[in-house]
Formats: structure tokens, C-alpha cells, sequence
């Protein structure tokens, strides 16, 4: 079984109940979300970054770099993970 690729995964800042703002640092930047409906998403209540999560609730500027490196770290969590699941079965 191989791992699946890297998850891309958007941190999101609500901007009210029907919508939230989403980048990946790449293809949409901080400084362009994207505005998607709240129900075209799917949560994975995980927080990435505990620093990264405090700018995005206080709307202090979060640069891209930032961005990827949090999502980077996730998708490396995630395929650690993964890995040791396949190895002890």
C-alpha cells in the first residue's frame, strides 16, 4: 500500500457564518484567499501551529512562507502517521 500524496489542507479565518476565507500560501496567498461557503468545506479541527493560529485570530499579517511551512509540517505528521499504521498491521 503507498501512501497517498500531500494533503493539501487551507488554515481559514471566518469571515461570518456562511463563509470563510482559504490559502494554501501557494496558489491563493494571504494577501487573496479564496471565500468559500462553510458547507463546501470540510473541517478537520486540527490547529496547525499555535502561532500561526494566534495571528489568524487576532487578523495579524501571516505571510505565505508561514503558511506552507505549517501545512508542510502537517502533511509530514500526517504521513509519519500513516506509515506506522501500514507497518504494524
Amino acid at each position: 500500500h503507498t501512501p497517498p500524496g500531500p494533503v493539501t489542507l487551507f488554515p481559514t479565518r471566518r469571515s461570518s457564518d456562511l463563509f470563510v476565507f482559504v490559502c494554501d500560501g501557494r496558489l491563493k496567498r494571504p494577501e487573496k484567499p479564496k471565500k468559500k461557503r462553510r458547507k463546501h468545506i470540510q473541517p478537520i479541527n486540527c490547529f496547525v501551529d499555535e502561532v500561526l493560529r494566534k495571528k489568524l485570530q487576532g487578523r495579524e499579517k501571516v505571510y505565505a512562507e508561514e503558511i506552507r511551512y505549517a501545512l508542510k509540517q502537517y502533511n509530514a505528521r500526517i504521513l509519519h502517521k500513516e506509515m506506522e499504521q501500514d507497518h504494524f498491521k
